[in-house]
């Protein structure tokens, strides 16, 4: 399981001696957004629930092993917020 001294633990969470806290938080947000613009391109009737079931599981999932600091949780929202405003989902009539 452990390949030149880095092993993946949950969702392709990186580990060595030392969890690789900064590319972690950089994949996961990238995953994130992408993940979020996937669902939002859809025709779904429910992007809302859809992004909150497949998008925000990969936070959720990571959140025992990464450390989210408040400031880094505001931006990844703040970034979530503007892609679902740009796709016409954040203000549902």
């Amino acid at each position: 399981m452990r390949t030149e001294g880095i092993y993946r633990y949950l969702l392709g969470i990186q580990e060595t001696e030392q969890l690789k806290e900064k590319e972690m938080k950089d994949l996961l947000s990238k995953e994130c957004k992408h993940r979020l613009k996937l669902v939002l391109k859809t025709k779904l009737r429910h992007k809302v629930m859809a992004a909150n079931t497949w998008v925000i599981a990969i936070l959720r999932h990571s959140a025992g092993v990464v450390e989210w600091k408040t400031d880094e949780v505001n931006e990844l929202d703040r970034k979530t917020r503007k892609i679902m405003t740009i796709f016409g989902a954040l203000h549902i009539v």
